[in-house]
């Protein structure tokens, strides 16, 4: 992990040279040095790798108790979410009793429960990934050792997700977002130099992004422990699903944004959530997370309480 921390850090930095350079921008970096320090950052800053190229730390109109506050109530709801996503897995046979491992693919279920499960992962996915940046922010502004201008909103409210675009361009995290983009003008800067195509550019730009989306968590498919039966360690699934992900992207800038069609924006929710589930499921990623045990089994305190209640 440390290697390719590294190596990322090192190949970012050349072509992101190269795209400055390009644009007549001199932006004095020096290849090892930086690498190594975002290595460094990579591990020891709350607020992740080349976070300086991600977002302006621009002071918020907040005072240090509101955004206490408002992390406090962030981090209460993201527990009940936690929680209740621990209780739908105990209580769902398809994942309390693994049972992509005996061969039972989550595309043979019912299509309410294909969606249902599809829906709780993705949930369960944004939680584990929003905790402990809440719970940073928390710690550290309430030790004074970090600002409430240190920590931007990452992504928008999910009502902005009424489009494919908008949901990864917006709502899910974007703390990878700029440097994925800066490494596809890079690639724009080689093809076409200062003449840039702009329609061309632009899926230029979101196949690389998703291209580098799928790479990394491809990588930590393979990181997962090898299937308990067959012993391999397939990594597919994350490939073929941000592939989708960038050929729904495409399709909604062609459909939508070529031939000027207007929709009503509930149409759009609908959009987003029959496409995300679907794609979910037909990649095959979800089954290839539960046969392996990506995801944690723990128990439910709802679940535990109501049993206890139950006793007596």
């Amino acid at each position: 992990m440390v290697f390719a921390t590294y190596v990322f850090g090192m190949t970012s930095v050349v072509l992101l040279r190269r795209s400055s350079a390009t644009n007549g921008k001199d932006t004095n970096l020096k290849l090892p040095q930086t690498a190594t320090e975002w290595l460094v950052l990579a591990f020891t800053n709350s607020r992740f790798i080349g976070w300086g190229w991600e977002r302006p730390m621009t002071r918020l109109a907040e005072t240090r108790g509101a955004f206490l506050w408002r992390f406090a109530k962030d981090l209460v709801g993201a527990l009940v979410a936690l929680d209740a996503c621990h209780a739908y897995f105990a209580s769902n046979a398809w994942f309390s009793t693994d049972a992509p491992v005996h061969g039972i693919r989550l595309a043979t279920l019912p299509i309410w429960e294909q969606a249902a499960n599809a829906l709780v992962w993705g949930v369960y996915a944004y939680v584990l990934w929003f905790l402990p940046y809440t719970i940073l922010a928390l710690v550290t502004v309430a030790t004074r050792i970090c600002g409430p201008e240190d920590y931007p909103v990452l992504c928008a409210p999910f009502s902005e997700a009424y489009s494919v675009s908008r949901f990864w361009g917006k709502v899910w995290h974007q703390s990878h977002r700029n440097i994925y983009l800066a490494l596809g003008d890079a690639i724009c800067n080689f093809l076409w130099g200062r003449q840039y195509r702009p329609l061309a550019a632009k899926y230029v730009k979101v196949a690389t992004a998703f291209g580098i989306s799928a790479v990394v968590h491809a990588a930590g498919s393979l990181a997962l422990r090898p299937h308990p039966v067959t012993g391999t360690r397939e990594c597919s699934g994350a490939l073929l699903f941000f592939v989708l992900q960038a050929i729904g992207v495409a399709f909604e800038n062609a459909v939508c944004d070529q031939l000027r069609l207007r929709a009503p924006r509930w149409m759009g929710y609908v959009w987003v959530l029959v496409w995300g589930c679907s794609t979910l499921v037909l990649s095959g990623w979800l089954d290839e997370m539960v046969s392996r045990q990506s995801i944690a089994p723990a128990d439910s305190a709802f679940l535990h309480i109501a049993r206890t209640l139950r006793l007596f």
